[in-house]
């Protein structure tokens, strides 16, 4: 099979299942990819909240014991968000197949913005269309917002494999190019690269590189993970409906019960495919990647970017067989990519814009020195100024990327800045 090739190393010449260099043969007819999906999406919308909702959320929360609340026909399990999440409520109801975040901590709640995120689970994933989903998904949105525009999507991109053993360097094998500078306080910068987050769980079981606000990647026994979470009934019938070659006369399923799975897994933030849609412009002005019916065309191509994003090599410069057969074998929704994608990251905010925001902050920060506030009490108004966007590009922070670092940073900042003042005897 040929494909563009994505990678920035040299690769095997390929005969079917087996790959050939000038060193050596490596035979991947053992190996067989059981699946390949969208295991977690993640819809982002701009709205006007429905006022009588989160009255009648509040109200649910402060009264009632019981977390079952029914919402225009909707049934949810409620519970309180947290600053982490980003979001006051949170609403599941896994057996629909969604997860609603309501009311950004952010924005005033009667103030448009990103009041809104639904998450879905990879059952309703698998059972829809990104057509029809993209329509339920805004229709859901409605029960809780008026004016709902969709601000940006997040998906996790998965291959399920059959017949591959990670092997023992693995880690030392898998190579990035990914280094992200954070730009904390204007002056201090922090560099995160590979060996800064990788997390690995057990003996070779779960392998975890890169930020959750980037692209990560994941490799795991979802064999494993699937028992433990009484999920075996519903993978195991998709894993078996896979057929490689015949046992005599009947055809043979990749998959049988007691094999091992493995799945490796790339997690796209929003603001990674804010990036992508950036790209995909320069060819077509008009083109947007705002929710699940625009993604799937470009799915198979942020997949090749991920896999050489975090690339694991065989040796003397080449890229593993494996990575090469996911790149050459693996399409999403049968659509391949027309050519290699990459990101276009979003241009700064002016300097004069950030000038009126150091102004700003600076003014305030002096006057509530003076006044003997708290820097966590100033910190909480400062978010409370609806300046969100402005705040997270002068301290560096995409909007839809580290913005969930934005309270921690700009606590920080708040308190040195009124350390200083309070040394230079302000409020004295």
């Amino acid at each position: 099979m040929t494909s563009l090739n994505p990678f920035k190393a040299k690769t095997f010449e390929r005969f079917g299942d087996h790959f050939v260099n000038q060193f050596k043969t490596v035979d991947l007819s053992s190996v067989q990819f059981v699946h390949s999906g969208v295991d977690t999406l993640k819809q982002l919308y701009g709205c006007n909240l429905r006022m009588e909702v989160l009255e009648q959320l509040e109200h649910h929360y402060q009264t009632f014991d019981s977390d079952l609340v029914h919402i225009n026909g909707y049934d949810f399990l409620l519970s309180k968000g947290s600053k982490k999440t980003g979001y006051q409520f949170i609403l599941k109801n896994l057996d629909a197949g969604f997860v609603v975040l309501m009311k950004s901590f952010y924005v005033e709640a009667d103030q448009n913005g990103s009041h809104l995120k639904i998450e879905v689970t990879p059952q309703k994933l698998y059972q829809s269309t990104p057509e029809d989903l993209t329509q339920e998904l805004k229709q859901l949105a409605y029960v809780f917002a008026t004016n709902v525009v969709e601000k940006g999507v997040a998906a996790h991109l998965c291959t399920d494999m059959v017949g591959f053993e990670v092997p023992e360097d693995f880690e030392h094998r898998l190579q990035t190019s990914a280094r992200r500078n954070f730009k904390v306080n204007g002056v201090s910068h922090a560099d995160f690269s590979l060996s800064d987050v990788s997390v690995i769980y057990g003996s070779t079981e779960t392998y975890t590189f890169g930020q959750s606000s980037a692209v990560q990647m994941c490799l795991y026994n979802k064999t494993e993970e699937a028992r433990k979470g009484d999920k075996l009934h519903f993978w195991e019938p998709i894993w078996s409906s896979v057929m490689t070659g015949f046992d005599g006369d009947e055809l043979k399923p990749a998959y049988v019960e007691g094999n091992t799975v493995r799945r490796l897994e790339f997690r796209f933030h929003h603001s990674v495919i804010e990036d992508f849609e950036r790209f995909v412009q320069n060819e077509n002005p008009n083109a947007q990647i705002r929710n699940y019916e625009q993604l799937q065309q470009h799915l198979s191509g942020l997949w090749r970017y991920a896999l050489n994003n975090f690339r694991l090599m065989d040796d003397k410069g080449y890229v593993d067989p494996l990575w090469q057969a996911l790149a050459d074998d693996v399409v999403f929704f049968n659509s391949a990519a027309d050519y290699i994608y990459k990101r276009q990251y979003k241009k700064p905010s002016s300097e004069v814009n950030h000038r009126h925001i150091a102004h700003t902050l600076g003014n305030y920060i002096k006057v509530c020195a003076r006044r003997n506030y708290t820097a966590a009490f100033v910190t909480k108004k400062i978010l409370e100024f609806d300046i969100e966007a402005d705040l997270c590009s002068y301290f560096g922070l995409l909007q839809f990327g580290e913005s969930e670092h934005l309270p921690s940073v700009l606590g920080a900042f708040v308190h040195q800045r009124m350390m200083q003042h309070r040394l230079n005897g302000v409020g004295r």
